[in-house]
């Protein structure tokens, strides 16, 4: 996980900026996405519950001589509603248990986004303060440089022993 954000570090200028970057992650697009698909199968399935009609028709036109049983213009029409009368309420547990989904769904991408905010935070303090050792560092390196030119100059001038030197 610290590879895959190393490179957003280096591109964000602040803290909110590499939060809004680490939240572009291929990992939580999915998650996005698995909580969109399980919204839209929620629906579908609330959609296939519903009563439906639908109306067909036809229309035959023979121009030949034909006998007298067989008409020479035929008009077709059928209407046919469809609904549920009684499951055993199966359609409201599948509803239920497709609502429940798509909760968890929804709670796994707001997990996956705040570990992804955790990380993103975690390394850019933790950059901060490797930049502030860092400069620490350097600070300590010249106080010893100038500490020790100050000592080789005393003891040029023969005011400093040798073993303060060492």
């Amino acid at each position: 996980m610290f590879l895959a954000l190393y490179p957003l570090a280096m591109l964000a200028s602040n803290l909110h900026e590499f939060i809004a970057l680490s939240q572009n992650n291929e990992s939580y697009l999915i998650k996005q996405m698995q909580s969109e698909q399980a919204n839209l199968d929620k629906e579908q399935a609330f959609r296939n519950y519903l009563p439906s009609l639908s109306l067909n028709s036809a229309y035959v036109a023979n121009n030949k001589d034909r006998f007298i049983i067989d008409p020479q213009e035929s008009l077709f029409a059928k209407v046919s509603l469809n609904f549920l009368l009684f499951d055993g309420g199966a359609r409201e547990a599948n509803l239920r248990a497709l609502e429940s989904k798509e909760k968890l769904s929804l709670l796994d991408k707001e997990q996956s986004k705040n570990y992804l905010a955790l990380n993103a935070i975690t390394l850019y303090f933790n950059t901060l303060s490797l930049e502030k050792i860092l400069l620490a560092n350097q600070q300590k390196v010249a106080f010893l440089k100038s500490t020790f030119e100050r000592l080789q100059k005393f003891y040029d001038a023969g005011l400093s022993p040798k073993d303060e030197l060492e």
